[in-house]
This record gives C-alpha cells, structure tokens and sequence, in this order.
C-alpha cells in the first residue's frame, strides 16, 4: 500500500496533535481575554445549563401563591445547554467556562476536518489547503 490513501504514518498522530494546539490557542486567547456576559440566546442557554449543574434539571423557578415551585423549562433545546453543564459542573460556571469549551470543540473539528480529508486526499493535500485554485 503506498503511504497516501488509508495507511496512517506515526507522524500523523503527532500532525494531529499540532494542528489541535494551533487551532486551540487563538480560540482560548479570544475565550479568555475576550469573553463577556452572555447576551440575547446566550443567556438563555448559560441559565439552562447552570440549572442542569446545579441538579435542578432543564428549569426555572416560579412563584405560585407566594411560593417558590420548580416550573420545568421548554424556551430553547436542551442540547447545548446540557452540553455546557458538564463542564459547569466540573470547572464551575466561572464566565469563561463556555468559551473555553466551544474553544475546544472549535480545535477538535479543525482536527476531524483534516482527519477526514486524508481518508480522500494525498497526505499533502490533507494538510495543507491552497488558498489560491491553481488553474484560476
């Protein structure tokens, strides 16, 4: 089998190392220095997802007759809301905490993309993409 299509070099475990800490260093540099309350959808989701941590599940707290009753919550899908409690409830819901965790998907995709494209690609082609068509 030549060394292009379907083999899998020792280099490429460490090519995709590198690749996920380059693309995860900007992201967190932008999560952490950069990140602010969350605002509009982003409010809602942060206060799905630090109820889900808290073990309050997917809701909100109402006031009936001068009490305060557990009111089960519907305003927006519960995915990625629960998604960031998992990391809330393991680092705290600290206000970089979801930035950092879409940091870390943002480089695991930079990493599957390339993964995937050298199932269909030369080992060069996967992983580097000419900015520029060559016949253009």
């Amino acid at each position: 089998m030549t060394p292009g299509r379907g083999s899998h070099a020792p280099s490429d475990a460490l090519f995709g190392a590198l690749l996920f800490v380059i693309a995860l260093v900007p992201r967190v540099y932008v999560a952490v220095f950069w990140t602010g309350e969350p605002v509009w959808d982003g409010h809602y989701y942060d206060f799905g997802a630090r109820r889900i941590a808290q073990g309050s599940g997917y809701s909100d707290d109402l006031t009936l007759g001068g009490h305060l009753v557990w009111h089960p919550w519907a305003h927006y899908p519960v995915g990625y809301s629960a998604f960031l409690a998992v990391f809330y409830r393991v680092f705290g819901d600290g206000r970089a905490v979801a930035a950092v965790a879409n940091a870390l998907v943002g480089a695991a995709l930079a990493v599957t993309t390339w993964a995937l494209a050298r199932h269909a690609l030369s080992p060069l082609r996967s992983r580097w993409r000419r900015s520029v068509r060559p016949d253009c």
